[in-house]
């Protein structure tokens, strides 16, 4: 693998924004001693240390403040239209790419840190050359050896414009494990095909993603994931959306779509029609239960014989009302949808775990854990903001763009703060072992008669 050898460029770009901090020089064999006195977490110690935060005085404050405006237009000349320069190329071993590691992860704290300074061109192009750093290699070392402690609270995802849709989306697929594995181990997944050159690039753009959120960096952003993914964010985008245009492109390598098998029985004349949908959109039913709300085992019930439809029955020649028994084929993921919800009174109530056994065409146990809850809030009249409701081991945690999680007791208070539930992601309990339904056919037949 080539990469640079030496980051002073980029170390200077980073020291020549705005901010409260400057960042010391530290050769390579410091880094390297730091990655050779690491803990088992994959740090040093001095990595994890906090950047300074003591107040100025007012006299710092006037020095900071005429360094910003006689450096401003001088720095925006200098790195606005041009790329750090490329030094020398070599060969890095493990060691080094530790080092190396150690070093991206200082250097992006301390961007961080200079983020609250706002974004402007100087940032921009720092942070993307911290990201073109990131190489396939580096990504893969940081999945297999680098984590945050097990003590540090969730990472946030930073959202510098119109971003929240694809955060909260992915913080809700980071807490399932099948999820995380596919990742991990993404290509072996595809067996003796040749993925495409863009599967590779998102592939890439979720593993440094999630390397970066393992290891509790505090600058990540999935800008990237969203380029690759074609949303120009000019206008609010939905987080649906945003599932459904990721499982397209990518997920669906590992997680067949729901299939579902529909009996519908005339009930005029009983004759029975079977129809097959292998690309299901499951929600949950309109149905009113205790306390104006609705939940997962509900929508079991409904699709076991209380949902009706009106289908032109063959055996009487005319449309008839009928009801539908329906059975599912699922995969390790599973996503739920609230939207039928969105024009009535109902509260999505997603339990933290699901039987699904009788709904669920294959035999045998169907438990599933909830991952994440996608929330809206509507904040005007065609704006709104979305955040995610994460389960980590027994706790719930609140995901809101790049602020790290934060407790919260159940799903009502995060509904009651940043809007009603859209859609919840689940994840089967025994994924490990189950042999998941891949290869369905496609489309809707008719397997009728």
């Amino acid at each position: 693998m080539m990469f640079l050898r030496d980051m002073g460029t980029l170390r200077d770009m980073i020291n020549a924004l705005p901010g409260r901090f400057s960042f010391r020089h530290r050769t390579r064999n410091t880094v390297q001693k730091q990655a050779e006195t690491s803990d088992d977490s994959g740090f040093s110690s001095s990595s994890q240390i906090s950047l300074p935060t003591a107040p100025i005085t007012k006299f710092q404050k006037f020095k900071l403040s005429f360094r910003r405006k006689k450096n401003k237009k001088k720095n925006n000349e200098a790195y606005e239209q041009t790329e750090p320069e490329l030094l020398s190329y070599s060969v890095l071993t493990d060691e080094e790419l530790t080092a190396e590691i150690i070093e991206l992860k200082t250097l992006s704290d301390e961007l961080g840190a200079r983020s609250k300074d706002g974004y402007g061109p100087v940032f921009n192009i720092a942070t993307k050359e911290i990201e073109k750093r990131l190489t396939p290699q580096i990504v893969a070392l940081m999945l297999e050896k680098f984590f945050a402690p097990s003590f540090r609270l969730p990472s946030g995802i930073n959202n510098p414009s119109k971003e929240c849709f694809a955060i909260a989306t992915m913080q809700a697929l980071i807490a399932c494990p099948p999820f995380i594995d596919f990742v991990k181990n993404g290509l072996s997944y595809l067996g003796n095909e040749k993925p495409s050159d863009r599967f590779l690039k998102i592939h890439h753009a979720v593993r440094s993603l999630v390397a970066k959120i393992q290891a509790g960096w505090s600058l990540i952003y999935c800008t990237e994931l969203l380029d690759l993914l074609g949303f120009a964010r000019k206008t609010e985008e939905c987080a649906e959306s945003f599932y459904r245009a990721l499982y397209d492109a990518y997920l669906y390598k590992a997680f067949a779509s729901p299939k579902e098998i529909k009996h519908w029985k005339c009930l005029h004349c009983g004759h029975v029609k079977v129809m097959e949908d292998n690309h299901a959109r499951l929600q949950l039913a309109p149905i009113k239960g205790k306390d104006a709300t609705t939940n997962i085992k509900m929508m079991v019930q409904y699709k076991r014989g209380q949902e009706k439809l009106e289908l032109r029955c063959t055996q009487c020649d005319q449309m008839r009302v009928g009801t539908l028994f329906t059975t599912c084929v699922l995969s390790n993921i599973m996503m739920i949808s609230a939207d039928l919800l969105r024009k009535t009174t109902l509260f999505a109530d997603f339990e933290d775990t699901v039987d699904m056994r009788y709904l669920e065409e294959t035999p045998g146990t169907s438990e599933w854990i909830r991952g994440g809850v996608v929330h809206f809030e509507v904040t005007r009249l065609t704006k709104g903001h979305y955040v995610a409701a994460i389960n980590k081991g027994r706790q719930l945690y609140l995901m809101n763009d790049g602020k790290s999680g934060s407790l919260v007791r159940d799903l009502k208070v995060v509904s009651d703060g940043h809007g009603d539930p859209r859609f919840a992601i689940y994840w089967r309990k025994n994924w490990e072992t189950w042999n998941n339904g891949a290869g369905l056919n496609e489309g809707f037949e008719d397997a009728s008669e």
